[in-house]
Formats: C-alpha cells, structure tokens, sequence
C-alpha cells in the first residue's frame, strides 16, 4: 500500500506526537515490541509512530491512552 505524503506542518505535528508516545513508553519502561502486541500491529508500525512517519489512527491512540493511563490530549500537547 502506498503511503500518503504529509504536509509540513502534519510530519511536525506527527514528530511531535511521537516524542510524547516514546516518552510514554520509556516511562513504562516498556519495549516498542510489547506495544505492538497489545496494539495488536507490527512493532515497526511503533517506530513509523514514534519517528512522526505516519499519523496514528485515532483507534490506535485511544488503545495508547488505555496502555500508558493517560487522556489523548496528554498525547497531543505542545
């Protein structure tokens, strides 16, 4: 499947995401693996999300939010 081209502005937004998400995910002390399965997706999809490559679903951010005990707009602060 081909991927999308993001603007600017949404690659920076997705960096920005991303840089929280593998916060998060050293706070729990939790390996990008681990993630993966209980998202039930491939761990490189976690480097794609952590690296602002792609835009996370929002099923798959509500999923994060349940993992790491936290509000999606903790996920997209600034």
């Amino acid at each position: 499947m081909a991927r999308k081209v993001l603007s600017a502005e949404q690659k920076s937004l997705n960096e920005k995401v991303g840089k929280i998400i593998q916060e998060k995910r050293h706070f729990y002390n939790m390996t990008k693996t681990e993630v993966a399965k209980i998202l039930d997706i491939q761990p490189i999809m976690i480097d794609h999300y952590e690296n602002g490559d792609v835009t996370i679903p929002s099923a798959t951010l509500l999923k994060m939010c349940e993992i790491f005990q936290c509000e999606v707009k903790d996920l997209l602060q600034n």
